[in-house]
């Protein structure tokens, strides 16, 4: 699947100051994308135009060329693009896990061994178990079983992209990698296009192929994490900060460190430092 934003604007209310100030922006079949900025940049705005939640006031959305609301339905769009909301687990509501996760599909007219399938298939997706959670009451389940729950009961539409508004918002630490490691899985693993909302660097650079940054309802950097991370005035200008540990690095370069600035990991940037000192490169450093 293929997303194209062409020119869109929105705004909540005519007398109102534009949310989206012509945005273009595309999102490519198989690509794990982020969506990076401040609170009240128009992110969340911005991805309900694009599974037809929201009209823009102005400008197109396209789905693999057909534009979404005159091409295509916006019932078609939902059902190949899937969006969860920030705390999703606010919306659970069924008995049980099951019913929870199997509400769209049963919907969308699916009944018995396929219905069942799909439930079980979301699940696997999320990592969990099927027998001992389906019948369980999803309220009574750890937070980030619950995000995995309403991210399952997304994922049991089938959808070719997968939005995520700030998925790992309110987890504790272990959480928060786990459900990045299975967001990226699904990407990397079943080819599920993934959009990753976010206001934090630090997590679209764990597994975006291709970062963009919106700052006051437009589009104005995108590229590598690598590529992004060099302009750290920029983001600096608009609110953003650089993961902890490329920070480290710009912070050893200001002192005269001729250190790479493109890194993000642990691993990268360790070996980045280790390298610099075992070659001499880093003349300042006493090892």
């Amino acid at each position: 699947m293929r997303i194209e934003i062409k020119g869109v604007h929105f705004r909540y209310f005519q007398e109102e100051e534009e949310v989206l100030k012509g945005v273009n922006m595309t999102i490519r079949d198989g690509e794990f994308a982020a969506l990076v900025g401040h609170t009240g940049s128009g992110k969340s705005t911005l991805v309900q135009t694009i599974n037809g939640l929201l009209k823009p006031t102005q400008g197109k959305v396209f789905l693999d060329g057909q534009e979404i609301g005159k091409d295509i339905s916006f019932k078609e769009v939902r059902r190949r693009v899937g969006l969860v909301f920030q705390y999703p687990e606010h919306q659970l509501f069924e008995e049980t896990v099951f019913l929870d996760i199997a509400f769209g599909p049963k919907n969308l007219g699916l009944e018995g061994e396929e219905l069942k399938r799909r439930t079980r298939r979301a699940m696997e997706f999320v990592d969990l178990d099927y027998e001992s959670l389906k019948d369980r009451s999803p309220f009574g389940l750890s937070g980030g079983q619950k995000r995995r729950v309403a991210i399952a009961g997304v994922l049991a539409m089938e959808p070719e992209l997968l939005i995520l508004d700030e998925p790992i918002a309110g987890l504790d630490p272990q959480s928060r990698r786990r459900l990045l490691d299975q967001i990226g899985a699904l990407n990397s693993q079943h080819g599920i296009s993934v959009l990753l909302i976010s206001h934090r660097m630090e997590e679209a650079a764990v597994r975006a192929q291709r970062v963009m940054v919106m700052n006051k309802g437009e589009i104005v950097l995108q590229g590598t994490p690598g590529r992004i991370f060099e302009g750290r005035e920029k983001l600096l200008e608009i609110g953003l900060e650089l993961p902890p540990l490329t920070d480290v690095l710009w912070q050893l370069k200001e002192k005269g460190y001729p250190l790479r600035t493109d890194l993000f990991t642990v691993e990268e940037v360790a070996r980045e430092i280790l390298q610099c000192w075992g070659g001499f490169r880093c003349s300042k450093i006493s090892p």
